[in-house]
């Protein structure tokens, strides 16, 4: 755990290339720099998470936790199939479509266009500077702002999954899919996941 004193950062904080080489051992990128700018001026509590690392506001400072190499995820599947083995999927099946076919509401279940897809699929930890399209919505979305807009608690955004094709992500796992993956009146075949219930 390191402790980061506000008031000795302070005469930085206006520097973005300072606080940038500061701060990039954490894993702060020059894409998420505004987000560590916005979590340093904002509320006790406030968070980010990057790849390897946890900065939370404390009053007046910045305390930094590394992740443990166990709770960061990365799990690639080459068909879904593999997707099913999952630790965190409790089924997958194709589904070809046809009138009898409702999507189900519950959050825990998507529903994505298969001929959308692009394998090898990922899920992994959501990451700032990720964005994504959700659903019903035609422009991108940060997922930090996504999650103030749903006020997601610190616990809640740590153990978001993503589920990612390609270099899009299609599923912000139990909570939102993306625009770009959803099942239309052009769709034939639908690839439905279903989450295990995390505790």
């Amino acid at each position: 755990v390191l402790v980061v004193d506000l008031e000795k950062l302070n005469p930085y904080i206006t520097n973005n290339a300072v606080m940038f080489e500061l701060f990039r051992p954490f894993g702060i990128t020059s894409p998420v720099l505004g987000d560590l700018m916005n979590i340093i001026s904002g509320q006790t509590g406030s968070a980010i998470m990057t790849g390897s690392h946890r900065i939370i506001k404390n009053r007046d400072e910045l305390i930094i936790n590394e992740i443990s190499a166990k709770q960061q995820i990365s799990w690639n599947y080459n068909t879904a199939g593999e997707l099913s083995g999952s630790p965190v999927i409790s089924s997958v099946r194709e589904v070809m479509l046809t009138g009898s076919y409702r999507i189900p509401a519950a959050g825990n279940i998507a529903c994505l266009d298969m001929e959308k897809i692009t394998f090898p699929l990922t899920i992994r930890n959501w990451q700032y500077g990720d964005y994504f399209y959700p659903l019903g919505m035609q422009h991108r979305k940060k997922l930090s702002d996504f999650f103030t807009g749903i006020k997601a608690s610190l616990i809640t955004k740590e153990n978001t999954l993503v589920l990612v094709s390609g270099s899009k992500i299609a599923w912000v796992v139990g909570k939102r899919i993306d625009d770009r993956f959803k099942v239309t009146d052009k769709t034939t075949r639908v690839l439905e996941i279903i989450m295990k219930h995390r505790h």
